[in-house]
């Protein structure tokens, strides 16, 4: 809504002022962003192979976040705040200006009008990389870790809100199944990562600090006793000793988890009795 002012000498036309999106709502459209970049990203690699390179790539994204209306424009015409920075520097308060201190590829921040200076808290950090040939996991990993650093009040001169590291390229070899277990695509984080799989396919997840299951925690069945004779299809003991054959450290059984080594065979009784 735009609220006319009159003053003695003419009409001053206010801004119309910026509806407050909730923050789950945006955490959505920058995820639709980026896998939305990743997509792009993918055919283009098909379209000029070696000819890809990260410029190319933060382009397509800066074009991406843009579309949204969220997190500003890149050299918009007009004086609007927030707006998008590309190779923005980052470093500890007080080191903006030595060699030392580092550049956010493409960042969204708050300027203040009035100095022409940059907010202390900004909505979006984005680090691009754009690796044809493929980034590891433990070098994807080590941005990962230098990034979360831009959502930390008390680290640099800035903070931000949301961060994200993403790679316009695959993840070379495998990626660990505990690092699995940190990303989720429903459960929402302040941190965001993407990567294209074997296929060029756009993978875009959440992470988060510690572990998480999108399923509720089963709780531990009661101990019931297998029956004293051949070990039965489908029985607790027959589950116990596929696992141990396969040195695996746990086994699933009536919709619970095992640990293996809580369990020993009793070969006289056929049953499983608790080693501890």
């Amino acid at each position: 809504m735009v609220t006319v002012i009159e003053s003695s000498t003419s009409f001053i036309l206010s801004k119309p002022t910026q509806a407050f999106m909730p923050k789950s709502e945006e955490q959505q459209l920058l995820f639709r962003a980026i896998r939305a970049s990743l997509n792009r990203a993918s055919k283009q690699i098909d379209f000029i192979g070696n000819m890809w390179k990260e410029d190319i790539f933060r382009y397509i994204i800066v074009q991406e976040l843009e579309k949204r209306n969220v997190w500003g424009k890149l050299a918009g015409n007009t004086n609007k705040s927030p707006r998008l920075i590309l190779e923005r520097r980052y470093g500890r308060k007080g080191s903006e200006i030595k060699s030392g201190s580092q550049e956010i590829d493409i960042a969204s921040i708050i300027t203040k009008k009035s100095k022409s200076a940059q907010n202390k808290k900004n909505p979006l950090a984005i680090e691009v990389k754009a690796k044809r040939s493929g980034i590891s996991w433990k070098d994807f990993r080590k941005e990962m870790e230098r990034c979360k650093r831009f959502l930390e009040k008390t680290h640099g001169k800035y903070y931000y809100d949301l961060v994200v590291v993403v790679q316009g390229g695959r993840i070379s070899g495998s990626i660990p199944p505990h690092s699995m277990n940190h990303m989720s695509v429903s459960k929402k984080s302040n941190f965001l990562i993407g990567f294209l799989d074997e296929n060029g396919k756009s993978v875009v997840r959440w992470w988060h600090s510690k572990p998480i299951s999108n399923n509720k925690k089963s709780k531990e069945k009661k101990w019931v006793n297998d029956y004293a004779g051949p070990v039965k299809k489908g029985s607790k003991t027959e589950a116990w000793k596929r696992a141990k054959k396969s040195k695996q450290k746990t086994f699933s059984w009536n919709g619970a988890r095992f640990k293996v080594d809580d369990y020993k065979h009793n070969k006289n009784t056929n049953k499983l009795n608790k080693t501890k």
